[in-house]
């Protein structure tokens, strides 16, 4: 990330990146964890309209997906993350998933 996004600079050399590069780090967590939930999602029993909205879901993710320092503010709230964070809430609540989980 550092070299995409900040063109290989460092805080080190620069102090003035450190919070930039702090929240591009935050920004880039929240898109690795949410790629992360829908890749474990594939390990419930999901019915076939669940595995395709997960599949639906890691593309979207993968096209709304941070390139560069200004990308990543618009990301942080991105309407996605949200979109994911409905979906994986109902899995939760499915009768496979939660009888799994006792």
């Amino acid at each position: 990330m550092v070299q995409q996004v900040f063109g290989g600079k460092s805080w080190r050399d620069d102090p003035l990146l450190m919070p930039r590069m702090e929240k591009a780090f935050r920004v880039m967590r929240k898109l690795h964890e949410a790629v992360l939930l829908l890749q474990e999602a594939a390990r419930f029993p999901l019915t076939s309209v669940h595995e395709q909205q997960r599949q639906e879901l890691l593309t979207a993710l993968d096209a709304a997906k941070p390139r560069g320092e200004a990308d990543l503010a618009a990301f942080e709230d991105a309407a996605i993350l949200k979109e994911i964070r409905t979906f994986l809430t109902k899995l939760r609540d499915t009768p496979a998933i939660r009888q799994r989980h006792r």
